[in-house]
């Protein structure tokens, strides 16, 4: 299918890929699956790379915008249920120094994005 060993097959994807993913006892391995995958796909580039002097992306200025919301008091006693349960998570990721912290990002984003669509 993609010419990788792993996934000629649609069959093999899902057995190395999609199933160790599901699995929480194999996600680590269906995750390094994953990125042996794409990593000849592809490419990282980053704000402060150049290609003949000139920047590669060129990106508009950062805009923040932070909106209040108020649940009705249900919702929050349930959001509140759901984040005190992860909260030691938080906490343990937030204190890991910077090279500790990128192994942990994407487990990190999963726990704000959890929280952030209870609601949607």
């Amino acid at each position: 299918m993609l010419g990788a060993p792993e996934c000629d097959k649609f069959s093999e994807f899902q057995e190395n890929i999609v199933n160790p993913l599901a699995n929480p006892f194999r996600y680590a391995e269906g995750l390094a699956n994953l990125k042996k995958l794409t990593l000849n796909y592809i490419l990282r580039r980053t704000k402060t790379q150049k290609l003949n002097g000139k920047p590669i992306v060129t990106l508009p200025e950062m805009k923040t915008q932070v909106l209040e919301v108020i649940l009705p008091p249900g919702h929050r006693l349930f959001y509140d249920s759901i984040f005190k349960s992860n909260r030691s998570e938080f906490q343990s990721i937030a204190r890991l120094g910077d090279c500790e912290l990128k192994k942990e990002y994407i487990f990190f984003i999963e726990l704000v994005l959890f929280l952030s669509l209870l609601f949607f």
